[in-house]
């Protein structure tokens, strides 16, 4: 996974994939990274320039003008969003509170499974929570981010070499 800035978005031209029409968007991050971006909509880029964009490269290509590479939009809340990705859309990334929640349904079921008595139990499971605290960390609670404010968007139809690519 990679986060960078956006410096230029271009479109791309539009394409049957398996899911239907797809529209290609060619991104220029600030890291050099020249990227390939598909989305289902031709109204929806992927980010506008400026953009902080998290993305996966899952492969590169050789250009006439150099590397270039396709990628998927990556929601920094975790899962992959984007247009024609084929990737899940579901889960996240791994955080305190996830891994807290997973240790304390796995300690409750080796508990029941044992069938310890009620007392043992509630002790036992305070004391796993106390000392994943210590070791991980209590996870801060999340606050719901203020409405960003929607940016203008740069779309370029120029392609200028002659592979067809903008890069």
């Amino acid at each position: 996974m990679k986060i960078a800035k956006v410096s230029k978005v271009m479109s791309g031209k539009p394409f049957d994939g398996p899911r239907g029409t797809l529209y290609g968007w060619w991104v220029t991050m600030d890291n050099g990274d020249n990227i390939s971006v598909n989305t289902q909509s031709a109204d929806r880029q992927p980010w506008a320039e400026g953009d902080t964009a998290t993305y996966e490269i899952t492969k590169t290509h050789q250009g006439k003008n150099g590397p270039w590479h396709s990628a998927k939009k990556v929601n920094p809340n975790g899962g992959f969003s984007g247009g024609g990705s084929s990737a899940p859309k579901q889960g996240g990334s791994w955080t305190p509170a996830k891994e807290k929640s997973v240790m304390v349904q796995g300690l409750l079921k080796s508990i029941i499974e044992s069938g310890s008595l009620v007392n043992e139990w509630e002790t036992k499971l305070k004391t796993a929570i106390d000392i994943h605290d210590r070791v991980v960390g209590s996870p801060a609670p999340a606050e719901a981010p203020a409405p960003a404010a929607p940016k203008p968007v740069a779309v370029s139809n120029n392609d200028e070499s002659d592979d067809g690519l903008p890069f």
